[in-house]
Parts: C-alpha cells; sequence; structure tokens
C-alpha cells in the first residue's frame, strides 16, 4: 500500500456550496453547482490538483436548507454530467440515505477505482453525520471485500477526546478490519 503522493482536494458540498436553501429550486441548485465545479476543476487542472466531490446525506424535513448530491439517482446523474470529476464515497453518508441499500454501496464501491478520490468510513444512527466509532454492527462491515484497492480510506470517526493510546488501538482495529498490517496504515487517519 502506498501513501497518497499527490495534491488533492475533496469537495463537501455541505461546506463548499453544495448545499442550498429550500426556496431555491433544486434543478437550479444542481445547475449552478455543476458548472461551479467545472470551473474548480479547470482551475484544479492548472495547479496539478485532483478534484473529487463528496456524496451527501438528506437534511432533517424542518431544515431551512438542502444538500446536493443526497442521493443515488442525483449522484448518477453527477457522474454522467461530470465524468471528470471524482468521487469521494462518504459511507456514514450513506447510511442516512433513504434509500440506503447494498445495491447502492455495490454501485458507488462499484466505480472504476480511477474514478474514486476516496472512501471516508465512520458510523452514525442513520439520522445524523455524527461521525461516531465505527462497531462491529456499523452497515458497512461485512462488505469491506468490496472496496476497490488503491483507493485512499479515510478515518472520519471522531477520536480526537480519547487519550492517545485508545486512539491508537482504534487505529490498529480498523487496519486490522482491512487485513492490513500496522505498517501499511502509516498516516493518521488514511488508511492506504
Amino acid at each position: 500500500m502506498q501513501p497518497v503522493n499527490y495534491p488533492y482536494v475533496s469537495v463537501s458540498l455541505l461546506k463548499n456550496g453544495g448545499s442550498f436553501l429550500n426556496t431555491t429550486e433544486r434543478v437550479q441548485a444542481y445547475a449552478t453547482f455543476v458548472e461551479n465545479i467545472h470551473c474548480l476543476h479547470q482551475l484544479c487542472l492548472t495547479r496539478g490538483i485532483v478534484l473529487g466531490v463528496e456524496t451527501m446525506y438528506p437534511t432533517p424535513p424542518i431544515s431551512a436548507a438542502q444538500n446536493l448530491l443526497d442521493n443515488a439517482s442525483e449522484l448518477t446523474q453527477f457522474c454522467q454530467d461530470s465524468p471528470q470529476i471524482k468521487i469521494v464515497v462518504d459511507l456514514a453518508h450513506l447510511n442516512i440515505w433513504h434509500d440506503k441499500s447494498l445495491v447502492a454501496l455495490n454501485q458507488w464501491l462499484g466505480l472504476p477505482p480511477e474514478r474514486l478520490l476516496e472512501i471516508h468510513i465512520s458510523d452514525n444512527d442513520g439520522r445524523q453525520d455524527i461521525h461516531s466509532r465505527i462497531k462491529d454492527t456499523t452497515w458497512w462491515i461485512p462488505h469491506i471485500a468490496q472496496f476497490p484497492t488503491g483507493v485512499p480510506v479515510v478515518l472520519e470517526s471522531r477520536l480526537n477526546r480519547l487519550p492517545i493510546s485508545v486512539v491508537h488501538q482504534e487505529y490498529e482495529r480498523i487496519c486490522a478490519l482491512f487485513l492490513l498490517p500496522d505498517t501499511a496504515c502509516c498516516s493518521p487517519g488514511i488508511i492506504h
């Protein structure tokens, strides 16, 4: 396993313009987003940066805003509209999708590895993106064998309030899930 050795940027839609107010038409918001991502991609190309866009999750019904790419059909459309943009698959976000299924997991992990920038892993309660620790019951654990090789896996579980010895143990446990020797897990937070 090799460390990531190229500059890249992952666009999380929630923080970077992929959310929109409920008063905005979704189709218009999507068109604007795709146009902006294409401009950002051109800028990244001039600087030798690889761009990736992250899958998102549906917002609660009471929210004043919605996220784009929070469902399989819209993400499929984005992949068709922007074949040059890499995808960041966040498995905790997929856990919040209303239509989450093994089919959806296979669809996104089944993208050609060159189309995937990263896979983000953590757990949640199926309602909020709380970045909880990965447990034996985390929904995607039985499907680790389907993860494409050569795509960086980023551990997003919130471990920042734990003692460093516990963080190290947690990291080793996650590496073991992927059957990786600890030396292959060479960057904190990133499992290669």
